[in-house]
């Protein structure tokens, strides 16, 4: 997906029915996701940090604390109510969505940092591969979790 000049344009164009904030928010949208894309693979990890953070952390909130959980649920019930709660946390994401984005801008110059050091310590031939493995070892924290928590209630 690569938004352009024309994307933004076609947001002012007369038969489009935004106006006020609303075509604000759209026109803030394309400019940060523009910004975005120029940062690469740091941009990339730094809203996939954010992303794993959110998800994890408003799921974790969620199932121990905001819509307590009862133990011995059985392995089928246990995955159900997972499901359940994951979809209650997509739909805050959506929400939150603008502000993450925000949020990998700002801590793009970092993560380009964590990427160089992670790339030149572990002696990756690419920054490419150090990507993928950094990518890789944050679904596996939230797979794990999701497992756990799933086989402790169970």
């Amino acid at each position: 997906m690569e938004i352009s000049e024309s994307a933004s344009s076609d947001a002012a164009s007369p038969s489009t029915p935004l106006v006020g904030s609303q075509y604000n928010s759209v026109n803030q949208f394309c400019r940060l996701t523009n910004k975005f894309q120029s940062l690469g693979l740091a941009g990339v990890l730094s809203y996939a940090f954010l992303n794993l953070c959110y998800y994890l952390g408003t799921f974790l909130v969620l199932w121990l604390y905001v819509i307590p959980s009862p133990g011995g649920l059985g392995f089928i019930r246990a995955v159900k109510r997972v499901v359940e709660v994951l979809a209650i946390v997509w739909a805050g994401g959506e929400v939150t969505k603008l502000l993450r984005l925000a949020g990998a801008l700002i801590l793009a110059p970092f993560f380009d940092r964590v990427l160089n050091w992670f790339t030149g310590r572990f002696g990756f031939d690419s920054r490419g591969k150090a990507f993928g493995l950094l990518i890789l070892s944050g679904f596996t924290l939230a797979f794990m979790a999701l497992v756990t928590v799933t086989l402790l209630w169970s």
